[in-house]
């Protein structure tokens, strides 16, 4: 903010600016000028440009309403081979995923078709995180849990290499069921001790 003083000679009031401030203002006048530069070119290409467009024909004038036309067809139609390729890649994934579960299950019910249907019917009260093998795997073991298939600590996958086969509930695991054990199978439907 400039300081007022008095001139020695005549005195006026004078207003006095320090040298910081002095260069402030030289900067913001060079700013401008700058801007106004940059503006006055961008008129001009503008102007060029407008120009150009009125000294067009009616032809080319509609050649250039042609080729935008153009321009947003080809940008349509390859919107609808994206999306066309997002529903391939989806269903393509779907039927992955329905082929893994089916081979996974398969290796616990071993074509028992009631064991299958408890099997996925447990399947789908589970809720694991996430496709990979190794979540199918384990929504299955626990799946095959809940039917009252016996599982060794070994991965399930593996059981059949190694000459285990999962064992359906015998009496004996029956037995052992627990009172929560035995009140969650009967909340679910499943078979209880009782």
């Amino acid at each position: 903010m400039p300081m007022m003083i008095e001139h020695p000679e005549t005195g006026e009031e004078m207003e006095v600016y320090t040298p910081d401030e002095i260069k402030q203002y030289e900067e913001s006048v060079a700013a401008a000028q700058q801007e106004i530069e940059n503006l006055k070119t961008v008129s001009a290409e503008k102007t060029e440009n407008f120009k150009k467009y009125k000294d067009m024909t009616s032809e080319e004038k509609e050649a250039l309403t042609a080729n935008q036309i153009e321009l947003l067809r080809r940008d349509e139609q390859l919107e609808q081979e994206l999306s066309q390729l997002k529903e391939q890649l989806q269903a393509k994934e779907t039927g992955e995923l329905e082929r893994n579960k089916k081979n996974i299950l398969e290796k616990f019910h071993r074509g028992d078709e009631a064991l299958k249907e408890t099997l996925e019917s447990n399947w789908n009260m589970l809720n694991v995180e996430g496709n990979d093998m190794d979540s199918l795997s384990k929504r299955a073991e626990l799946a095959a849990r809940m039917a009252g298939i016996e599982i060794s600590s070994a991965n399930p996958l593996r059981q059949t290499f190694s000459g285990e086969a999962p064992k359906a509930p015998s009496a004996e695991n029956e037995a052992k069921m627990t009172e929560a054990e035995g009140l969650a199978r009967k909340a679910m439907g499943l078979p209880t001790n009782e």
